[in-house]
């Protein structure tokens, strides 16, 4: 969420009122933020919701994977990098 120094009550007040309903949020002021480049663009609605229908929705693994042991190697106490 991209937010101005003037909205910060505006923001506090929300968050207490509906931080229940959030699973999480990240915040970055708009301007003046200190990075050289900021980690993400900003979105209007109307971009965002255009994005959104180009993303393929994630699916399930099909098939038994109980029987796979991912741990094997780490016998020793440090799991090699896969």
């Amino acid at each position: 969420m991209y937010y101005t120094r003037e909205e910060l009550s505006k923001i506090r007040d929300y968050l207490e009122g509906n931080w229940h309903q959030m699973k999480t949020i990240s915040f970055r002021l708009g301007e003046d933020h200190g990075f050289q480049q900021a980690p993400l663009e900003q979105l209007s609605r109307e971009e965002y919701l255009a994005r959104l229908d180009e993303v393929e929705p994630l699916t399930a693994i099909e098939g038994d994977t109980s029987t796979i042991d991912l741990m094997d190697d780490c016998d020793g106490g440090a799991c090699p990098i896969r």
